[in-house]
């Protein structure tokens, strides 16, 4: 299903092998020859699809012609990780950032952070004493909201609590400049409800930043519909000059990443239940090429921050027992493996196992031997599948932003250009036909109406781009 990613290095090789025994006109005979191969080749095909998907993201042509307003000042509220990291981006843009938090004493404690990850990149040669002294001299950390009152962009970056951000983005409509650009970095609060809660819901958009935020190049904007175009433009603009890759998407809980992620991993615990293991999942899906498994990726996140309150509603029993058990992941010393203190990596957890064994025992199946192939097809077409489903409801301005997403958050291999693109290239009767075949164990498995119009009209997502 992934195209041979050494067959390009292969090849090379033997060109250099041929400059050295041909004839010189044979020699470019052979270049030429092994050029068309390579162009074509299946690899080729998904690093110019992904190269294009990240061009048309955050592209819409109804905000064609839209002028930004001009920014002088950024503004970000909270002291935790992802305000620290939103920060650290912003600074970056080259105008003074103003990190404030009121009634939280972990405001005093947040330049120190910055000034610590600074300095360590200074140590490691990825910054240089001049640029990090720069950037600090931009950086103002205040208690009082009143210090964003001249912010042109005030970017809203608490933990997700839908209360304690509409009370926050009220307080902050009071104080900010009345053409100020309020906008909140949430994936799983209802962001027409958070618009409410501001003075100016034309001028509010969620901004949902992916952790680490200060080095994801993701970015999911969302408007709703009181959103004017020149707030959407304004922080489109300013994500690109953070360095990001900007997403335009409708304001639907989870947005893209966080849907697709939540169905990646569930996928991956289906396919547990029926007779997988954890370590021959992780291992098919880094083969593959994604720089983790699903089960060491939700180790190192943690299972309570990957799903929170979604546990129940997954279609595998196997979140919600984990995190009742208080299996979180490498930072309690247990997650899908068991991690030991001063050992590197995780190994097998027999508690895991057993549980396992359990679900299956109650869910009445009998464990079956799942090749690596199975593996790879029930994780990639349950993201294409969820994809579908985004692009049926409107939520993704065309199908190549949801690969976008995924190759610039998730860490999706380049060469196979991201989940839709691997369903074009099966074909949407295979897909669909194997979403069928697993539809039994569970309904998550469901193939969405778009496949069935898609192999009546011979169609394919790339064309709906």
């Amino acid at each position: 299903m992934l195209p041979e990613r050494s067959q390009a290095v292969e090849r090379v090789i033997e060109l250099v092998e041929c400059a050295l025994l041909l004839p010189f006109d044979a020699g470019l005979m052979r270049e030429q020859v092994t050029y068309e191969d390579l162009v074509n080749a299946p690899e080729a095909r998904g690093l110019r699809h992904a190269f294009l998907a990240e061009r048309r993201a955050g592209r819409s042509p109804r905000l064609a012609g839209v002028k930004a307003r001009p920014i002088s000042g950024i503004g970000i509220v909270g002291a935790g990780p992802l305000a620290r990291d939103i920060a650290m981006a912003a600074l970056t843009t080259g105008v003074p950032v103003r990190l404030a938090l009121e009634e939280d004493g972990a405001i005093s404690r947040a330049r120190a952070r910055i000034e610590a990850v600074y300095a360590q990149a200074v140590e490691t040669g990825r910054m240089s004493g001049k640029d990090r002294d720069a950037r600090l001299a931009r950086l103002t950390v205040s208690d009082s909201y009143r210090s964003l009152a001249d912010s042109d962009v005030v970017i809203e970056a608490l933990a997700e609590n839908a209360v304690r951000k509409a009370a926050t983005l009220t307080r902050l409509s009071q104080v900010v400049l009345s053409e100020a650009v309020l906008a909140s970095s949430t994936a799983e609060c209802d962001i027409p409800t958070l618009s409410r809660a501001v003075t100016r819901p034309e001028r509010f958009a969620a901004c949902h930043f992916i952790a680490p935020a200060d080095r994801n190049r993701l970015v999911e904007v969302a408007g709703t519909e009181a959103t004017r175009p020149e707030a959407m433009v304004t922080l489109l603009g300013l994500m690109r000059s953070m360095g990001k890759v900007p997403i335009t998407v409708a304001p639907r809980s989870g947005l893209v990443f966080n849907r697709l992620l939540r169905a990646y991993y569930t996928a991956a615990c289906l396919t547990l239940e029926q007779g997988a293991m954890p370590a021959e999942v992780d291992a098919t899906m880094r083969e593959y090429g994604m720089p983790l498994g699903p089960f060491q990726a939700q180790d190192l996140a943690g299972l309570d921050a990957v799903w929170g309150l979604g546990a129940e509603d997954c279609a595998s029993v196997l979140p919600l027992q984990m995190i009742e058990n208080a299996w979180y992941g490498s930072r309690t010393g247990q997650g899908f493996y068991r991690y030991d203190e001063g050992e590197k990596g995780g190994r097998a957890a027999p508690e895991v196992l057993t549980l396992i064994r359990e679900v299956r025992a109650d869910r009445g199946v009998t464990a079956r031997e799942i090749g690596a192939d199975e593996i790879r097809a029930r994780c990639l077409y349950a993201m294409a599948n969820e994809g579908a489903r985004l692009v049926e409801a409107g939520t993704v301005e065309r199908p190549s932003d949801v690969d976008a997403a995924m190759l610039l958050a998730l860490g999706f291999p380049r060469v196979a250009g991201g989940p839709m693109a691997v369903a074009d290239a099966a074909g949407p009767v295979a897909v669909r036909k194997a979403l069928e075949a697993w539809a039994d164990e569970s309904d998550f498995w469901q193939p969405q109406p778009i496949w069935r119009e898609l192999i009546k009209s011979g169609g394919s997502f790339d064309a709906l781009n």
